[in-house]
């Protein structure tokens, strides 16, 4: 895998068959016989340093801002002017593409985190939406399940 754009983080699907990798950008690996491709990508408009993603790479995945460190002044600058109270929720469609939802927070958000969906998953058949839980905590003891 190589990315073009500076990757602060990254989350493993539950499955292993996804991997998303924010920064500068967000995007969605995922694994096929080949090897691994880029399902999805978006431009952040503020850099991202948090990522959680869910059972599968066409599944559920979220994204947050936060500090972030080696950051050119053009990107800090971006940073210190982003809405950190934001987690925004991804997920791909294959007959529209590449789809989002913001999560509002009242304060800068400090780590998300989605529920185990394995034993969802084993079902058939498979739903990836269904019985979905993210978990976000921001600062001063705000915790929001989703």
């Amino acid at each position: 895998m190589e990315h073009a754009y500076q990757v602060c983080n990254f989350a493993w699907t539950e499955s292993g068959d996804g991997l998303l990798s924010v920064g500068t950008e967000i995007g969605m690996w995922m694994r096929n016989k080949e090897g691994w491709y880029k399902l999805w990508k978006s431009c952040a408009t503020h850099p991202q340093c948090f990522a959680a993603a869910t059972f599968s790479a066409k599944g559920l995945a979220a994204t947050a801002d936060g500090d972030l460190m080696n950051l050119s002044d053009v990107q800090e600058y971006a940073l210190k002017t982003a809405s950190k109270g934001k987690v925004t929720v991804w997920w791909w469609e294959d007959s529209v593409g590449l789809l989002e939802a913001e999560l509002i927070h009242p304060q800068e958000v400090m780590m998300i985190q989605w529920r185990p969906s394995k034993a969802y998953a084993l079902q058939k058949p498979f739903r990836p939406f269904d019985n979905m839980q993210g978990w976000s905590c921001a600062l001063m003891d705000r915790d929001r399940q989703w």
